[in-house]
């Protein structure tokens, strides 16, 4: 496994919504920029597959989208990033166009959350829909203009590149060790700023309607790091019309086997915690889209997603474009890169399980244990079984690139889940998506915090935090289940999970 030094400025991993715009907003600030994707930039990850709603505000109803993320949030949204958000929103949204992306405005009648106790009962400010462009699918029409203009405009793309290691010196992240999973060669990258992009981490559930390769990679990367994360417990479920089985579940304190035979993992709310420049803990490190955190709260408003990606994915450009200090490019990090070899080969090391019964066994802990139906007991079950897993030594071929990559993955996958289970164990009560079944409702006198988990050597350590409020201080009593972005949705068919 041989290395190959690349320079950069700024590094930007994940090839989605977020880090398409985060690059194009870096280099028009005249900073060089590199795009690395585990997959194919501007075709993987949830942006293409997404439904192409995007919301907006106008000063009129900049105030109307505020109340209705924090109800939907259950109050624990980070309320100065929202006020960002409301106020950016309105102009990067329609900004889109400038690029080639075909947008309409749209009425956004059809996002009124009925049955919603104490929260939102009005429509969504409005909407801007996404619309077919010539010569390609629907899907694609966000993020294939957006890679067309950030070539146009010199920014470097590696595809089939994942990113294993964060590099960090004199407290600011200096760059990235990656492993090309064509060839098996250890990139060694150094830049001035690194966006995490890579999305969230809904494929290490067993049921999941995400596509392949949304494990967790920019949690693991922040995290061994140094920088801090939040909200890790919260996960957006979709039983979708079925959200009365959820509640009876919830009050028996007993799993609905059917519902957990139908109901899939879909979006992580919890991420990378970030102030309102998209900045991380951990200076000159910043994340975008689902991989960051301090916006949504415990559930999430319907056509944020994407809204949420391109705003601060512009603001994380914007902003990393802009360091000019960098620490020397010296050979100092060779002793992190050593170590970094050392850990992927020992991976694999004399091991019996091949990667895949890995995942397989990680995915099936956290949606029996740590899914939709948890308890104290199941997740005190579940935080064993992945120390377990991840001690485990895998089977490999050390000649076989691809096969390295998916070790790593399921690895990181289960140092992820472990996180969530923590960070799961800290909160004792229903809360927007969040549902502890030995703890069936909301808590405003003792769970109105956010958790925060950090890393100290091998072990993770959790803190609670206030949670940030400006315009709303009176935190409503929240319902028994909260909608998030389901409520108007159709029911799905059993079984029709993506598997690409």
């Amino acid at each position: 496994m041989d290395n190959l030094r690349i320079d950069t400025e700024v590094l930007v991993i994940g090839g989605g919504g977020a880090g398409l715009i985060a690059a194009v907003e870096a280099r028009k600030k005249g900073a060089e920029v590199l795009i690395l994707c585990k997959k194919d930039t501007g075709k993987s990850g949830c942006t293409p597959y997404a439904v192409t709603n995007l919301t907006y505000s106008t000063p009129d109803s900049e105030q109307e989208l505020f109340r209705q993320m924090v109800e939907v949030g259950g109050y624990l949204n980070n309320q100065k990033i929202l006020d960002v958000f409301v106020r950016e929103v309105a102009d990067t949204i329609p900004g889109l166009k400038q690029y080639g992306v075909p947008l309409t405005i749209a009425d956004g009648s059809h996002y009124h959350l009925e049955n919603y106790p104490n929260g939102p009962q009005k429509n969504l400010p409005g909407i801007y829909n996404v619309v077919p462009g010539p010569g390609r699918p629907l899907s694609f029409n966000l993020t294939l203009p957006l890679l067309e203009t950030a070539q146009k405009l010199g920014v470097e793309v590696l595809d089939h590149v994942l990113a294993t290691r964060i590099l960090v010196t004199e407290g600011c992240a200096v760059g990235a060790i990656a492993l090309n999973l064509k060839t098996g060669q250890l990139l060694v990258i150094s830049a001035k700023a690194v966006i995490i992009a890579t999305g969230g981490c809904a494929r290490i559930y067993e049921r999941s309607d995400n596509p392949v390769g949304l494990t967790g990679d920019g949690f693991y990367l922040g995290f061994q790091a140094g920088a801090d994360l939040v909200n890790m417990e919260f996960m957006a479920f979709n039983p979708l019309k079925i959200t009365p089985q959820v509640i009876d579940m919830i009050k028996s304190g007993k799993p609905n086997e059917e519902l957990m035979g139908v109901g899939r993992a879909h979006y992580s709310l919890g991420g990378i915690l970030v102030d309102t420049r998209a900045e991380s803990t951990l200076k000159n490190l910043f994340a975008a889209g689902e991989v960051a955190d301090g916006l949504l709260g415990a559930a999430r408003l319907g056509a944020t997603a994407l809204a949420d990606a391109i705003v601060f994915g512009t603001i994380a450009g914007r902003e990393a474009g802009t360091r000019v200090t960098r620490v020397s490019r010296n050979d100092v990090l060779l002793k992190d890169v050593a170590e970094e070899r050392e850990r992927i080969e020992g991976l694999s090391q004399g091991g019996e399980a091949s990667s895949a019964e890995l995942q397989k066994e990680v995915k099936s802990v956290m949606w029996r244990y740590a899914g939709m139906a948890k308890n104290e007991q199941s997740l005190s079950e579940a935080h064993e079984k992945l120390t377990q897993l991840k001690a485990i030594q895998m089977k490999v071929s050390s000649d076989i690139p691809s096969e390295i990559g998916q070790a790593i993955e399921a690895h990181l996958m289960a140092c992820v889940g472990e996180m969530i289970v923590v960070s799961s164990l800290q909160r004792r009560e229903t809360r927007g998506q969040f549902w502890r079944l030995d703890y069936p409702l909301s808590d405003n006198v003792n769970c109105l915090f956010n958790v925060v988990i950090s890393r100290h050597g091998d072990v993770i350590e959790t803190r609670r935090k206030n949670v940030v409020m400006t315009r709303m201080r009176t935190p409503s009593v929240q319902p028994l289940v909260g909608c998030g972005c389901f409520n108007y949705l159709k029911p799905f068919e059993k079984g029709k999970d993506k598997e690409g």
